[in-house]
């Protein structure tokens, strides 16, 4: 006899719910309104206006900003920056200041922006470089940009690079940058203080260029313009110092949203999103959200009465989508973050004195980097469910559930980053047009089958119990279209039997699966490994999950997870864990929704075994793979004679398709092979087999019977 149990599949889409109607919303994306002044970035900040084109802002005009398609982005905060670039890098008259080794700068006028820029034409053989006037100062960190395209030469290859003097680390410009496009290299640590900022461009090529820019910092805001010496462009400072006096602020009990696009998730100090406060002070009375780096994590802080209410994380933040943001209070406080998390704590005292309310900042410094599009007021308290139906403007979103190991995307254990989270969200956006989430509705530490109400479901009561209600607030908390279930769970209850922990996993996902329309696919993330010590209850939930999905046309299984890295506890991924394994996850979610995604989305498969005395030939069959790794010391088979392990004492490649397996002994009686068995203990993770696509997909887990 010979039988298997493996698992893989593909699904469908729901509604979207009612959303309730505001208390008092502002708009920030055409004109500021009368209750805020606007003060900020010198006249040296730029922006895009309604058609896309990139325009000087004058000082203290509030930056409505647009993307390159004229959409309005809202309105633009950034901190403090100078770029010490010393030309005239907008709109410019004339070519002094800059250093030319062959070649010849020249002033064009370009029609679609209306004005003129630099033209640098090399006809001399080899490349040869523009030299931008202006120097580092020092040897940190200096990030360049400059606003480019090229108008003749050929068609492949590159045809210009962009360099911090003579430095390595260049970013090459594509001959095909035929339109105006953003060159960027950002994070590079100068070697000295006269170091300068070149564009290379190679032999037959002209381009134009404008807006360049060379700030210190790890990465590069809009570009600031310069007029024949260095700018610093002053934080966007926005304010209403009447805020006690509005009919529409409740000092006792209310809530405020707010739609926010982070520029970079990489700072490195904190940044705020709004702040209520009595005076400019924060320890006094306050009420805030704010960016707490270089962790990309959102922390509420509310102080009422002088005493610290709340201040510690409450989840992560991500580039790429509008996200909404929220806080309320009253006999709580509740805060949320574009992903859906959210926190309640009880508020021991109430707020008063307020009489200033800052957005983009605190009072009038640590700036947050990137757009506001609209802030909703609300005058009584609001539950998390209630702030995200205001604040979350996603078209799509995926939903995250389980325990920790889902959790560490968005907070891993040992760093507490959200590396796993921006590269979720990173690769669901590619795949999607419009705003799109990520969502996490997990609980860490959550059994599926609860007995005391903190878990997702207690089959003798037929309750669900706070891990769900958790996920739940969070789901409602969304008004576009749920598209996927993501849930990754099991490590809580190693001790149930796999009829038990089968039956609760499948109630569970089913209600999930009604809470989203009814008719979403539901990707499982299999139970990965442990490495302090071996769990037999490891193997119950992993062929529940695998069984779930062979019996459930709904019900997928993402790719193993078992390969990837473990923290210190061997329990959970590192931080480089959640970030390897995010992509697997959303290509097989978007092959499951009936995407074309190129390459493996399963990885290989055992398709056969079988056994002639001592020798135990596997056969597999590979996703997109053509080959596998390691071709010797294989580690993760195990075999069984009845309830007997036999030692494999030989585990090797034989061919692309092929493993040959060396037993101990010959069994005698019934005969089980798995590969990925409980907890993998002590396995070397290195020698886990892997195919050869670019995704380097694992072998998945198989249990056959001989």
């Amino acid at each position: 006899m010979l039988s298997f149990l493996s698992g893989v599949g593909r699904a469908a889409l729901p509604l979207t719910p009612f959303i309730p109607t505001p208390v008092t919303s502002f708009d920030f994306t055409s004109a500021l309104p009368a209750e805020f002044t606007y003060t900020g970035n010198s006249g040296n900040g730029t922006y895009r206006d309604n058609s896309g084109t990139i325009q000087r802002s004058t000082n203290n005009q509030p930056r409505f900003d647009h993307d390159e398609n004229g959409n309005a982005r809202g309105i633009l905060f950034e901190e403090t920056r100078t770029n010490k670039c010393t030309n005239t890098n907008f709109n410019p008259s004339d070519t002094s200041n800059m250093i030319v080794s062959g070649g010849t700068l020249s002033i064009a006028f370009d029609a679609t922006l209306g004005r003129n820029v630099f033209q640098f034409e090399n006809t001399s053989g080899s490349a040869q470089y523009v030299q931008v006037s202006g120097q580092t100062g020092n040897a940190n960190a200096h990030s360049l940009s400059v606003y480019m395209k090229k108008t003749s030469g050929g068609t492949s290859g590159n045809c210009a690079q962009l360099s911090l003097h003579s430095l390595g680390g260049r970013t090459s410009v594509p001959a095909s940058t035929e339109n105006w496009e953003r060159i960027k290299l950002e994070n590079i640590t100068a070697t000295g203080s006269s170091q300068h900022m070149r564009l290379y461009v190679f032999n037959g090529y002209t381009i134009q260029f404008e807006l360049n820019s060379l700030e210190e910092a790890a990465w590069a805001s809009s570009p600031i313009v310069t007029d024949g010496a260095s700018a610093t462009r002053t934080i966007d400072n926005l304010v209403d110092t009447s805020i006690a006096s509005r009919d529409y602020f409740n000092e006792s009990a209310g809530a405020i949203t707010a739609q926010v696009k982070h520029i970079n998730a990489l700072d490195d100090a904190e940044h705020y999103i709004f702040s209520l406060s009595k005076n400019t002070g924060f320890n006094q009375d306050s009420m805030e959200l704010y960016m707490l780096d270089s962790r990309s994590k959102i922390r509420p802080r509310a102080y009422a009465n002088g005493v610290a209410e709340l201040n510690e994380d409450i989840g992560g933040y991500f580039t790429g989508a509008f996200l909404g943001y929220g806080i309320s209070w009253g006999n709580n406080v509740t805060a949320l973050t574009g992903s859906g998390y959210h926190k309640t704590d009880t508020l021991a005292n109430t707020l008063s004195g307020i009489n200033r309310f800052w957005i983009g900042n605190r009072s009038g410094n640590k700036s947050l980097n990137g757009w506001i599009k609209n802030l909703t007021f609300h005058q009584t308290e609001r539950t998390a469910a209630q702030l995200g139906q205001t604040a979350h403007t996603a078209s799509h979103f995926i939903i995250g559930g389980g325990q920790s190991n889902f959790d560490g995307y968005e907070d891993d254990q040992t760093e507490s980053k959200n590396s796993g989270q921006k590269i979720l969200n990173e690769q669901y956006q590619s795949y999607r047009t419009g705003n799109v989430v990520v969502a996490n509705g997990s609980t860490a530490g959550s059994r599926l089958i609860d007995n005391d109400g903190t878990g997702w479901y207690n089959p003798n009561t037929q309750v669900y119990g706070d891990a769900y209600n958790y996920w739940k607030a969070v789901r409602d908390g969304f008004t576009g279209t749920c598209e996927a279930i993501l849930f990754d769970q099991g490590e809580s209850d190693v001790a149930e039997s796999k009829a038990d922990y089968k039956t609760a996993l499948l109630t569970v996902l089913t209600q999930l699966r009604n809470d989203c329309g009814g008719t979403v696919p539901v990707i499982i993330i299999p139970i990965g490994g442990r490495s302090d010590s071996e769990q037999n209850g490891y193997q119950n939930i992993r062929e529940a999950q695998q069984e779930l999905a062979s019996e459930n046309s709904w019900i997928h299984l993402a790719p193993e997870k078992f390969d990837q890295e473990l923290e210190a506890s061997g329990t959970h991924l590192t931080d480089t864990g959640y970030q390897a394994n995010a992509p697997r996850v959303i290509r097989k979610t978007i092959d499951v929704l009936g995407e074309t995604v190129s390459g493996g989305v399963d990885g290989p498969t055992i398709t056969n075994a079988i056994r002639s005395g001592t020798t135990v030939t596997v056969t597999l069959s590979h996703d997109s793979g053509a080959d596998f790794m390691p071709s010797s010391g294989i580690e993760g088979f195990v075999f069984l004679d009845g309830i007997t392990e036999i030692a494999i004492t030989s585990a090797i490649r034989t061919n692309a398709t092929t493993i040959t397996l060396t037993l101990a002994s010959s069994p005698s009686g019934t005969e089980t092979l798995y590969y990925g068995y409980r907890s993998l203990f002590g396995i070397n993770r290195a020698n886990l087999v892997k195919d050869n696509s670019a995704e380097a997909l694992p072998l998945r887990s198989t249990k056959i019977i001989l």
